[in-house]
């Protein structure tokens, strides 16, 4: 009778082995308890006599075989240690970026500035901050490049064109946005940007950009000959700032007319 009955009890347990899966954490742990009492309960309808050693062989067995199976499922969730949070490690680079850029930025109308761009890539990069065109930019690269790999905002490519940059008030500024400076500053950026807008391949790509202006330095009266390429808001950005910080023109002459393109530069005849 005791052979059956361990018969019987061995096969109850493989049941219990090959039926508890491990899909749900709680519910699996509650089913395997509710399964190990029926099998108890079966064993005793089996065999009456069943002796106490017995049916502990089958709690025992039962119970190891849920041990193993829900086990790792009913463990709290861990997050992998390669899933590191980044946000603190971006805060520290921007701030180390920030420490950086009044040295940068300090400059002079003779020496001007330039904008630096980071990352270099098929497309504009999106990180873009004014600074001297002298300026060393070695630790800025350094700390864009660790920005980059880290993922952080802002740091990577795909953003819309470059936006110039001048020397106003003793600091490279973007402008637009910032076109704040005195008169001499905003002259200045004021021919920088006409040249920069000017060239062309044929006369097609010559266009007149009207300003009602008196001429400034070179650039002729009342209009500005560029490119139908150009960005033409970043240029009437720069001539609103030199209206604010020179005043309005006053000289009244006919917008030139008729642009050819000679040697790359768009001019009037």
């Amino acid at each position: 009778m005791h052979r059956h009955v361990l018969l019987t009890l061995a096969l109850a347990s493989l049941m219990l082995a090959c039926g508890t899966t491990s899909t749900t954490n709680g519910a699996d742990a509650v089913a395997a308890d509710v399964t190990i009492d029926v099998l108890v309960d079966v064993a005793k309808d089996v065999a009456p006599g069943t002796d106490a050693v017995a049916v502990e062989t089958l709690t025992d067995a039962a119970t190891d075989v849920v041990a193993a199976d829900v086990g790792p499922d009913v463990a709290p969730d861990v997050v992998p240690a390669d899933v590191a949070d980044v946000a603190p490690i971006c805060a520290d680079l921007l701030k180390q970026i920030a420490a950086l850029k009044p040295a940068l930025a300090a400059c002079t109308v003779a020496v001007g500035c330039k904008t630096f761009e980071y990352p270099i890539c098929g497309s504009i990069g999106c990180y873009q901050t004014p600074m001297a065109s002298d300026a060393d930019a070695t630790a800025l690269e350094a700390l864009a490049v660790q920005a980059t790999a880290a993922g952080c905002d802002g740091f990577h490519c795909g953003c819309g064109a470059i936006a110039p940059a001048f020397c106003l008030k003793g600091t490279c500024k973007q402008c637009p946005p910032d076109c704040d400076g005195s008169c001499e500053e905003l002259t200045a950026a004021l021919l920088q940007t006409a040249h920069a807008a000017n060239w062309c391949g044929s006369d097609s790509d010559c266009t007149v950009l009207g300003t009602g202006m008196c001429p400034v330095g070179d650039l002729p009266c009342g209009g500005l000959l560029l490119s139908k390429n150009a960005n033409t808001a970043d240029i009437q950005a720069v001539l609103t700032g030199y209206s604010v910080a020179c005043g309005a023109s006053t000289c009244k002459c006919a917008m030139p007319q008729n642009p050819t393109c000679v040697a790359g530069k768009c001019v009037v005849k």
